[in-house]
């Protein structure tokens, strides 16, 4: 495990928070979510347990306002955040890549079509946009 669950949990409530460079979020977030995975082994909980938790519930919502993809509807799937998310890490290094390349700044990769369509699964799997959710998730890491 690289940061504990307590440590991600800060950082979902501040440093994610006030985040405005996606990339950089995509590519701490597999890091988290695989911490997350080791700790879901160790107390034997499943999938479930990480999809839901209260770290990538507040980590969808801030992924959902910089792709500016709240008006898009959330795009159903079976998979897992810990499969979806680092395909997602390829795909944005693509993006950046691509972005390097044509001299597009962090609003183009923020928003790009497949960052959208990524973005859309995770706020599906963790239901990021129901109720107060996003809310409840971080009084949660704040404990």
């Amino acid at each position: 495990m690289t940061r504990t669950i307590q440590q991600w949990a800060a950082d979902a409530q501040d440093h994610v928070q006030c985040a405005c460079n996606l990339s950089g979020l995509v590519f701490a977030f597999e890091r988290c979510v695989a911490d997350l995975t080791e700790e879901a082994r160790r107390l034997d909980a499943g999938n479930d347990w990480i999809d839901h938790h209260p770290i990538c519930v507040a980590w969808s919502d801030k992924l959902d306002d910089l792709s500016r993809s709240r008006s898009l509807t959330p795009i159903p799937t079976d998979e897992h955040l810990a499969d979806l998310i680092p395909r997602f890490v390829v795909a944005m290094k693509g993006i950046c890549d691509g972005a390097n390349r044509q001299q597009h700044g962090t609003d183009w990769r923020n928003q790009h079509p497949v960052t959208q369509e990524f973005v859309r699964r995770i706020v599906s799997i963790t239901g990021s946009r129901q109720g107060l959710r996003v809310f409840d998730a971080l009084a949660e890491s704040g404990e």
